[in-house]
């Protein structure tokens, strides 16, 4: 077999193995959570989260771990999403609403829009008749 012969088939070996391989360097769509505490604050159930904001990717599903640390059970909702000032919401469903019983665990799960638009999106993660945070979520692009 003469050299150029096996180059070129290396080289369609090659296309082929990259054709079927993910791009490099980004991970599959799947589940990121968001832990959530629920506790008293000034008589008030009130979402406590980290500061940093968590970063996914178009196509995956967030989870907000919600722990309800409160005397009573708990309605919260994850809204008011906004990028760069304009309402935006990058999930599939229009309501990102749950119930969270008193002293139990719930995850609330909902998926990012395949095509979402990129960039840091704030919102607000509030509780019926309580406490409500701003935190923000970080959509990077495609993966596919």
């Amino acid at each position: 077999m003469s050299m150029t012969t096996r180059l070129a088939l290396m080289s369609v070996c090659g296309l082929a193995l990259a054709a079927s391989c993910t791009r490099p360097g980004l991970p599959p769509p799947k589940e990121r959570a968001i832990f959530v505490y629920l506790t008293a604050v000034s008589g008030e159930c009130t979402p406590i989260m980290g500061t940093v904001p968590v970063e996914v990717y178009q196509g995956d599903t967030v989870v907000w771990d919600v722990l309800n640390d409160c005397e009573g059970d708990a309605d919260v909702d994850a809204a008011d999403f906004t990028l760069h000032g304009q309402p935006t919401d990058p999930f599939d469903e229009k309501d990102k609403k749950g119930k969270v019983d008193r002293k139990s665990h719930r995850p609330l799960k909902f998926k990012i829009r395949d095509t979402a638009d990129t960039g840091q999106y704030k919102y607000a993660f509030a509780v019926a008749n309580g406490g409500r945070l701003d935190p923000e979520l970080v959509v990077d692009g495609r993966r596919r």
